[in-house]
């Protein structure tokens, strides 16, 4: 993949954090490009730097050294609030406790990065109850969210992170605290959803199933890149 063609581009990324002794290294010369509706899976132990990776990856962290490339701009380099309208923008965020407002609506909470972004409310409203009624949950849209089911507010979170239609997905563990059942459906409804908007996701997951579902799979050990691999291999 050319520069020009990656819409995510890690070149030689390390991360390191201060300690009393000496500086802790999460992640170690890492580099990888992601295309434009490439859909890329992570595995990796827990400590391994997935999440530090992710941040990166939403410009809510920068690199020790190396550079991160979102769309060929350099992350790193951008004052903070040209960061934060990128990840308003541009970049969809689905964690794995969600991290709703349990006394807003599920429309409300849908809406919340449109409202933030100034969006006009009648067409964001139109794209929010669209998604909602993608992932069965219309009918709930005046439902307090903290009423809502694990796999329900999840499914929430899903359409939040889309509402803006954003160029890349980052999700951090999207189904680690859902049951096999509401998991397998939770990822069902994410794949559906990025690839019909010709988006790229990058996720997070402890599951070897759910990555098999991705175009790419990336394993970190200890905060190195493992030689990348394709999905079925």
């Amino acid at each position: 993949m050319t520069p020009s063609e990656a819409l995510l581009r890690f070149d030689h990324v390390t991360r390191e954090f201060a300690a009393s002794a000496s500086p802790v290294r999460v992640l170690d010369d890492v580099s990888f490009s992601i295309a434009r509706g490439e859909v890329v899976a992570l595995l990796g132990r827990s400590g391994s730097g997935k999440s530090t990776l992710i941040h990166l990856a939403a410009g809510i962290d920068v690199p020790s050294r190396g550079h991160v490339r979102f769309d060929g701009a350099d992350l790193a380099t951008m004052p903070d609030a040209a960061r934060t309208k990128l990840r308003r923008d541009a970049i969809g965020l689905v964690f794995q406790f969600f991290h709703l407002l349990p006394h807003l609506s599920v429309l409300e909470n849908v809406l919340l990065p449109a409202s933030i972004a100034g969006a006009p409310h009648a067409a964001a409203a139109d794209t929010a109850r669209g998604l909602l009624d993608r992932v069965g949950l219309l009918a709930r849209e005046h439902a307090p969210a903290g009423v809502l089911s694990g796999g329900e507010q999840q499914r929430v979170a899903l359409c939040r992170a889309l509402v803006r239609s954003p160029r890349l997905v980052l999700a951090d563990e999207p189904t680690g605290n859902l049951d096999d059942r509401t998991a397998a459906i939770v990822m069902d409804l994410l794949l559906e959803l990025v690839r019909d908007r010709s988006a790229a996701l990058l996720f997070v997951t402890h599951d070897r199933d759910l990555a098999a579902r991705a175009d790419r799979v990336l394993t970190l050990h200890s905060g190195r890149l493992e030689a990348p691999c394709s999905a079925s291999s």
